[in-house]
């Protein structure tokens, strides 16, 4: 980084923070180009590959000047206290410990949850003994470009296909250098994945798949489907809310909390247009 873009920095902090924020994202400085590696599953892996309205890339100019767009988020997660929980496990308790308005110093909460209640991650030890934990799980299969697809019902072999096929096709339009969308896959709507759509996700080894439910597979028989994604190293992300969101290709973070050795976690999951 150059001296010019240390000043630069340096007189940005010196705005107001909506003014900084509005200007960081205007910022253009050098970056270094997308470089893909493979991991070690052998998935493919793409650095430095961040939005433009992120990592300060340029975007389209007009006749007018630079096209400015805003940034949208949008938050993919439901909050804890009131989220859905799968039948069976227990539910996030809220334990407040001290309160100001019962004259303590300070406030402070305590909770209680399963792993797996709302917005979560399943590890591949969560079915599959000896898997991978969650802290053993590298970041680059939660956080990257990513598929949102609209599928309501059972999803056969040949609609995960069929949502592979549009993800590859979109990447090859979309201009995005190292767009791998296809290894992370979000299914919107009420979606029950099949024992014959899971191996076709398995047998192309995607890093990541996401849907609305509780689980993947039928929640009165998840086992099966949970064995052949998990087997393969896909890692799951259930319990999104992708209502607001629209099919299309967007980066994802959805990072867990690093929970040792556990077989899953919960994530504060969003999303940011492309």
């Amino acid at each position: 980084m150059s001296i010019f873009n240390f000043i630069f920095i340096e007189l940005i902090l010196k705005l107001p923070p909506s003014g900084r924020i509005r200007r960081l994202f205007r910022l253009r400085l050098p970056l270094p180009a997308p470089h893909v590696k493979m991991n070690p599953a052998g998935r493919h892996r793409t650095d430095a590959a961040i939005p433009s309205s992120v990592q300060g890339g340029a975007r389209p100019e007009s006749a007018g000047g630079p096209e400015e767009k805003p940034v949208k988020i949008f938050d993919i997660s439901q909050e804890v206290f009131g989220c859905a929980v799968y039948p069976g496990d227990p539910a996030p308790e809220r334990i407040r410990l001290q309160k100001m308005s019962e004259g303590a110093l300070y406030n402070l909460t305590a909770f209680s949850m399963c792993a797996h209640n709302g917005t979560h991650v399943d590890a591949p030890s969560h079915f599959i003994e000896n898997g991978e934990t969650v802290s053993q799980i590298g970041l680059d299969r939660f956080v990257g470009y990513a598929y949102v697809a609209s599928h309501e019902g059972e999803l056969s072999s040949s609609d995960a296909e069929r949502i592979l096929g549009e993800a590859a096709s979109k990447a090859a339009l979309s201009r995005i250098p190292g767009c791998d969308c296809c290894g992370r896959i979000l299914v919107k709507g009420k979606a029950v994945v099949t024992e014959e759509a899971a191996k076709v996700f398995a047998a192309r080894r995607i890093l990541l798949f996401g849907n609305e439910s509780q689980t993947v597979g039928p929640e009165s028989a998840p086992m099966a489907v949970h064995q052949i994604m998990l087997g393969s190293g896909i890692v799951l992300l259930e319990g999104i809310r992708l209502s607001e969101v629209k099919d299309g290709i967007y980066f994802l973070n959805a990072a867990p909390i690093h929970l040792g050795q556990a077989d899953g976690a919960p994530c504060r999951a969003w999303l940011i247009g492309c």
